[in-house]
């Protein structure tokens, strides 16, 4: 979860209730104090198969987040999301170096799996960001799609860059035996409005 700019708190959720469970991964809004819940984007989508790792863009109304499988580890591709240009399927969503329009056979598991894999994006500005990154990519695969060694995951590192989106990065931390995940930068930054609560304890 993450506060966005208007102070409402952005999170997915696992959410069966009347779905597949293949794409319950819903992703919603609320107030800080849990009431108005919501839907951000996607809950009526069949693709991506989950968003993860949402953030809000400082002065827009836009946030950036991770298309990503379902039974995976975190991560996947980075896009941006714009409520505004609609709430499902791709209809608002803006990805970085990926065509997500041609037909995808593995629509579950693997969803965005393939080539470079990107987690926790920490956006400056719509152009600009801290990024996880693995620029070698997802696990090893077969033809098909399908994972042919899940003892394979654990090769696959994350390196924190500064990125912008045309293509420029710059490689800012790494290790060759754990990854580089869930940067926050020490810098002054607008804090979003308070929401009251709506609560009423005496019920």
């Amino acid at each position: 979860p993450h506060l966005l700019n208007d102070g409402r708190v952005v999170f997915t959720r696992r959410d069966y209730n009347d779905r597949g469970q293949s794409y319950g991964h819903t992703t919603m809004v609320m107030n800080p104090d849990g009431t108005g819940q919501a839907e951000y984007y996607g809950n009526n989508s069949s693709a991506p198969t989950s968003i993860q790792h949402i953030r809000p863009i400082p002065g827009s109304n836009k946030t950036m987040g991770i298309a990503g499988g379902y039974h995976t580890s975190q991560g996947g591709k980075l896009m941006t999301i714009d409520p505004s240009q609609g709430r499902q399927n791709y209809e608002g969503l803006s990805f970085y170096n990926w065509d997500p329009t041609p037909p995808i056979e593995v629509m579950n598991e693997n969803y965005c799996r393939v080539g470079e894999q990107f987690a926790y994006p920490y956006p400056f500005t719509e152009d600009s960001l801290l990024i996880s990154m693995s620029p070698i990519g997802a696990y090893m695969t077969r033809d098909d799609g399908f994972l042919e060694n899940r003892k394979e995951q654990g090769n696959m590192l994350y390196n924190l860059y500064y990125m912008t989106l045309d293509g420029r990065r710059e490689l800012l931390a790494s290790d060759p035996r754990l990854s580089c995940t869930q940067a926050v930068p020490v810098r002054p930054r607008t804090r979003p409005p308070v929401r009251p609560s709506l609560v009423d304890y005496t019920k």
